[in-house]
């Protein structure tokens, strides 16, 4: 855990970076009618709420029993239970290295304590705005190479101190630093937003639109229903492509001209994930694949070290409904969008089924 000191700096800026663990090239944001490269969008108090966010924390409190004090403290501290205070939230950006991420967060009747953290982080500044709100702007690090290379661990015989030295020297090479705008509106029935981007214009545009309307009537949409999640890609990454180029089933990568996926919890779970692709041939061609390696499965159901495992995943995957698409204008996908030539992947299951594997031992733990 993190030390206490430092803890309410970190969440704040957990706020901006949420969505760095998803690997997007213009400056400039992307106009209504172009989507952005990569998008990210979560109801964070309804996936908490959920029937599998419920039991998501049960089993990790199991492993993890701190993590209710954990979030106690991170409470009293921002003045925000992040369980229960955070929305909607909507993240963006049309760089793989995420240099250009922007948000808008739900934050409900009141900001907590956030604005007051703002002036722990490194590089802040602030300009007035108006009598009520300030525009502030910070510094965040991002990585420019995840060093996967470099050692965890002193090697044997090596000096810890020294070792470590050299990483955060290493680290600090790689490091890219980016400079933050960020606005804490209210809107006209009293509730707040988060709203943070590296682009000035782009804050003072969103928070316009937070206090002028609810911005995130998008957002919303792509949530309807029992969603809780939503993820989206117009293209792949140039690295994933880069680092798969000439190895085994590469070409399904390529073949991929962007991903939209989402997922519900409610008495049933859902997850729905379209793959498009520049042609119906190539949609045919994935699904032959994605349906061939579902079938190759079934044939190690006799070697599986827990055979009663093995059987309720098998059958689990014969549920999967793979179909191509032929791109019909008037068919639509996850999204909401006119739907282009690929591949749909849908499961659709009670949510009971899911419970009564994890009382029986049959799904892993959280570790």
């Amino acid at each position: 855990m993190p030390a206490r000191s430092t803890l309410p700096a970190l969440a704040l800026t957990f706020a901006t970076v949420t969505a760095a663990t998803v690997p997007a090239a213009r400056s400039a944001p992307a106009s209504a009618a172009e989507a952005p490269a990569y998008h990210l969008t979560l109801d964070a108090r309804a996936a908490v709420d959920s029937p599998l966010g419920r039991l998501i924390f049960e089993q990790y409190r199991r492993v993890q029993p701190e993590v209710d004090g954990w979030n106690a403290y991170a409470t009293e501290t921002l003045g925000l239970d992040l369980t229960r205070d955070v929305g909607v939230v909507p993240l963006s950006s049309d760089r793989d290295d995420l240099t250009d991420l922007q948000l808008v967060a739900e934050l409900g009747d009141h900001p907590g304590k956030l604005e007051g953290w703002m002036l722990t982080l490194p590089g802040y500044a602030s300009e007035d705005l108006d009598d009520q709100n300030l525009l502030h702007t910070f510094d965040l690090e991002f990585d420019r190479a995840s060093n996967t290379d470099f050692p965890v661990a002193p090697p044997a015989g090596a000096d810890p101190a020294a070792f470590h030295r050299e990483r955060e020297a290493e680290r600090r090479r790689n490091a890219r630093s980016v400079r933050v705008f960020a606005t804490v509106p209210q809107t006209a029935d009293g509730r707040f937003r988060f709203v943070a981007s590296p682009d000035r214009d782009r804050v003072m545009a969103l928070t316009a639109a937070a206090e002028n309307g609810d911005a995130l009537t998008e957002a919303r949409d792509e949530l309807r229903g029992d969603r809780v999640l939503a993820f989206g890609l117009s293209r792949l990454p140039e690295a994933l492509l880069d680092q798969t180029e000439g190895e085994i089933g590469a070409a399904a990568w390529q073949s991929i001209r962007g991903v939209d996926f989402a997922l519900g919890s409610g008495e049933r779970l859902n997850l729905d994930l379209n793959l498009t692709t520049s042609s119906p041939a190539r949609a045919r061609q994935l699904q032959q694949l994605l349906s061939g390696l579902v079938g190759m499965a079934q044939f190690y159901r006799g070697t599986a070290e827990d055979p009663a495992q093995a059987s309720e995943l098998l059958g689990l995957l014969n549920e999967l409904q793979i179909d191509a698409a032929s791109g019909d204008a008037d068919a639509r996908g996850v999204t909401g969008q006119p739907a282009t030539p690929g591949v749909s992947v849908r499961l659709d299951v009670p949510q009971q089924r899911i419970d009564r594997w994890v009382e029986r031992g049959l799904m892993p733990n959280l570790q």
